[in-house]
């Protein structure tokens, strides 16, 4: 997992989508449900005008191979999100690196 989020491209990828969720479907009591953001609106994001979307979808290959982010289909969308136990473990490691502050002498 850090391995994938070790390239500042995927780390920027992933600060989007952590920050951004954009893709709203209807849930079926007809509420709106933030889901994620599509592939293209990453790609715009990150890449801006200049839109190497195979570059965008490589790296995002790699973060769901690592297990960071979820890509589900939505009709014609590829849509990602982050994965809600990668969130929770890359919150524990770094809360983890703190202790060393709060142990008691």
């Amino acid at each position: 997992m850090f391995r994938a989020l070790g390239d500042p491209t995927r780390l920027q990828i992933v600060g989007y989508l952590m920050c951004c969720p954009e893709f709203v479907v209807m849930d079926e009591s007809g509420g709106r449900k933030e889901i994620g953001a599509s592939i293209g609106d990453v790609c715009c994001r990150i890449e801006g005008t200049q839109k190497v979307t195979s570059r965008i979808s490589h790296h995002v290959k790699e973060l769901r191979i690592a297990g960071v982010i979820d890509v589900e289909r939505r009709g014609r969308f590829m849509v990602c999100r982050i994965n809600d136990d990668a969130a929770r473990a890359i919150g524990e490691f770094a809360g983890s690196l703190c202790s060393c502050c709060t142990e008691k002498k």
